[in-house]
């Protein structure tokens, strides 16, 4: 059974855990979105921390929001740049592709 931690170690424990979190979510890269566990268990969230906490949700959904906008993106350049024939089978794929016009 974990050991109850009193205010201010519970304070300091979700402090360093919600840096940890901010600091994944800034990276915004799938690493720093993917599985993240405590290095010990945490006790209840702090009501002062709470708002922190919301804080640190809400950057890390703007980053999955980024994500998902930068994989829909590619998924785009990737259907255009399949959509690109070549004239003739023994002829070279083009050098330079139009997406404009």
């Amino acid at each position: 059974m974990p050991e109850l931690l009193d205010g201010a170690a519970a304070d300091s424990a979700w402090a360093e855990a919600l840096d940890e979190l901010e600091a994944r979510a800034q990276a915004a890269g799938p690493a720093g979105l993917g599985a993240w566990r405590p290095g010990a268990p945490l006790p209840a969230l702090p009501e002062e921390l709470a708002e922190r906490a919301r804080e640190v949700q809400a950057a890390q959904q703007r980053a999955i929001d980024g994500l998902r906008d930068q994989q829909e993106r590619i998924r785009a350049e990737l259907e255009s740049l399949g959509s690109v024939q070549t004239p003739r089978p023994d002829a070279e794929p083009p050098v330079y592709l139009d997406l404009i016009g």
